[in-house]
């Protein structure tokens, strides 16, 4: 396994993903006589997706007794389009922070599917546990725009889509003016309120006079420099520290009437119903249907073979109660398929 080759070649540096901690969870008893101490930098490459969490904490409070140090673990945040947006470093740097800061943000499910950063109780069950995704790349800028419409700028209490400039992110592309243009050249604009006022007045030399006002306030728009930023399809926000913190993504997003859900939150709480005896090997889909004009959650998973109908449907009823509690969200369509049913 991966952790009997770091014991080897005592290596330093090791790229995993979450589920690699999980199955190393699993396999304990295969990782008696390893040595994890070498290791200065375990990078966690899908640090921003909802079950890293879990898997990080899982994993350090078993294999520390194996020499794994606890700033070992670096989370990070990357995409396609702006590559590396942030990463855990570990060490301390020399300038006024440390590099290797961690954050951790109990956020409030239905706050966040309004767009809205707002700290809940660690106890409750719509809240949402994150881990940040360490500071910025160096050399790069990151700003928060909203994810629709005019790229504004975000308040610091609002979720946005993330937006890197940098030497190292992907630029033009083939230089279309539609969906290439909107997303590799984003001028991030800022929105100021300008109050104006207009007034008349008419008097007579009889010390008598009428006057009239009027005034509106109009909102202006301006860039907030000149650099061109590439959108990263991740939505996120900026914590305290210079930390990044990553709850979803563009592509896992679905309005339904008015409010945004991520699929990835969605698929994390199906599975935290009992997945093992119902589910074949955590196969499942979450994805909206347009329905009369809005969108409608579906859910799709793989049945075990050896799991019996009504077994099923009692396992359906529980899923639709937990959705519909802690996202505040009914499911329009839940159906299970076949073992190896769903497409890659």
């Amino acid at each position: 396994s991966w952790m009997q080759l770091i014991t080897k070649h005592r290596a330093s540096c090791c790229l995993v993903k979450s589920r690699d901690l999980h199955w190393g969870l699993l396999a304990t008893k295969d990782h008696k006589d390893i040595s994890l101490s070498s290791l200065r930098m375990l990078l966690v490459a899908d640090g921003a997706n909802p079950w890293s969490l879990s898997s990080c904490d899982q994993f350090l409070n078993v294999f520390q007794a194996k020499g794994l140090r606890s700033d070992a673990i670096c989370p990070c945040a990357s995409s396609s389009e702006v590559f590396t947006v942030s990463l855990r470093r570990p060490g301390r740097g020399s300038c006024g922070f440390s590099q290797s800061a961690t954050g951790r943000g109990v956020l409030s499910m239905a706050a966040l599917s309004h767009g809205v950063v707002r700290v809940d109780s660690e106890d409750s069950l719509t809240s949402l546990t994150l881990q940040d995704c360490g500071q910025v790349m160096p050399a790069a800028q990151m700003v928060v725009v909203r994810s629709e419409g005019a790229p504004v700028l975000c308040k610091t209490d609002q979720v946005g889509e993330i937006c890197v400039t940098s030497g190292s992110t992907s630029a033009s592309y083939f230089g279309l003016d539609g969906m290439t243009n909107s997303t590799f050249k984003v001028q991030p604009i800022l929105e100021d309120f300008d109050q104006t006022k207009e007034g008349s007045g008419t008097g007579t030399g009889t010390g008598t006079g009428t006057g009239t006002g009027t005034g509106s306030v109009g909102i202006i728009t301006k860039p907030i420099g000149d650099e061109y930023y590439v959108r990263s399809g991740l939505l996120g926000f900026l914590g305290p520290g210079g930390l990044v913190f990553v709850c979803g993504s563009r592509d896992g997003l679905m309005t339904v009437t008015g409010r945004k859900h991520n699929a990835d939150d969605i698929i994390a709480t199906v599975l935290a119903v009992e997945p093992m005896r119902f589910i074949y090997r955590g196969r499942i889909a979450v994805f909206s249907i347009k329905v009369l004009r809005d969108e409608r959650v579906c859910v799709i998973a793989e049945q075990r073979p050896d799991c019996s109908e009504e077994e099923s449907f009692q396992w359906m009823s529980r899923v639709l109660q937990a959705v519909d509690s802690i996202h505040q969200v009914g499911i329009y369509c839940l159906a299970l398929v076949p073992p190896n049913h769903l497409p890659k």
